[in-house]
């Protein structure tokens, strides 16, 4: 009887949870507020009208599930009105959407300027001739005394493209991992935390889509790109494998648990072809141990 009543609070609570977007929402409508103005009747009226959530009742729980995953808090300031307040774990929530946003609108100023300075055509740009590109140059605003500076600057924003895509990878997974020292957030906070994190990565990776200028400047750097991601963001899984796979042997106990971390990393990672000797070839040319290393990892590819 006992079990049957702990199934059935179960079963209550799982009913009052909405999709975690529902609960990023109102953190996003508090937010908004001035602290003056945070009021629960105020922000069951954004609710309604931002969320799509018209059932007073939805809001209710919604802001009492915030509560009890202590995310916010609610004071009575009157007798007919309570104040909501974030407690840290909260606050630090709400800054990481921020954080988010500004850095996505950030990203999308600079591909904006990219694209009205430096994307010419649609071909390669070594396929024109140098009347050709001075006139597109100026088309798009350049001086005439900026325009023998088109190759250098262009270098530069290959540069700036590369990091400024990568970047955003290891800042979040370094601020999840600070978050969840921190805080150690359960259950609501948690999926929220997730989705955020998760929902940043996914759209920077969806943005590939519309290509990076050197893709459209010089195709070829298109491969480059995929390889510079995954080692880029793989940079201690890498690391690992410099460590670890053979010819390196641990002591007799360890030998063969390493070597089978190494393989399941390496199955994990999935490199994409042409990778191994991209990130290792100029190393295993000049360096036995990395050589024997690049053989082994490349033969976990056969073997797969």
């Amino acid at each position: 009887m006992h079990n049957m009543l702990i199934s059935m609070e179960f079963f209550r609570s799982v009913l009052k949870l909405k999709p975690v977007s529902f609960y990023i929402d109102i953190l996003g409508i508090i937010t908004a507020l001035s602290p003056q103005k945070r009021y629960v009747n105020k922000v069951f009226d954004l609710c309604r009208n931002k969320t799509g959530f018209k059932n007073k009742k939805d809001i209710t729980d919604a802001i009492d599930i915030l509560r009890k995953n202590a995310i916010i808090t609610k004071s009575k300031v009157t007798k007919q009105k309570e104040m909501i307040e974030f407690l840290p774990l909260g606050k630090e929530l709400t800054k990481l959407i921020d954080d988010i946003e500004n850095h996505k609108t950030a990203y999308s100023q600079l591909k904006k300027q990219i694209k009205e300075h430096f994307d010419i055509s649609q071909d390669n740009v070594t396929m024109l001739s140098t009347s050709q590109l001075r006139h597109r140059l100026g088309q798009k605003g350049w001086k005439s005394d900026e325009l023998d500076k088109y190759y250098e600057w262009l270098e530069e924003v290959f540069h700036l493209e590369y990091y400024s895509y990568f970047a955003i990878f290891s800042a979040l997974i370094a601020r999840y991992a600070s978050i969840i020292f921190r805080y150690n957030p359960d259950a609501l906070a948690k999926d929220i935390l997730n989705k955020l994190v998760i929902d940043a990565l996914r759209d920077r990776l969806l943005a590939r889509s519309q290509g990076l200028l050197s893709e459209k400047v010089l195709p070829e750097t298109k491969e480059i790109v995929l390889y510079t991601l995954v080692s880029q963001l793989a940079g201690v899984t890498n690391a690992y494998f410099s460590m670890y796979a053979p010819p390196v042997q641990l002591n007799r106990f360890l030998r063969e648990a390493s070597e089978n971390t190494v393989k399941s990393l390496y199955n994990l990672l999935s490199p994409p072809p042409g990778y191994l000797r991209w990130t290792r070839g100029r190393e295993a040319s000049k360096d036995r141990k990395a050589k024997q290393q690049l053989e082994f990892l490349e033969g976990l590819d056969k073997s797969a």
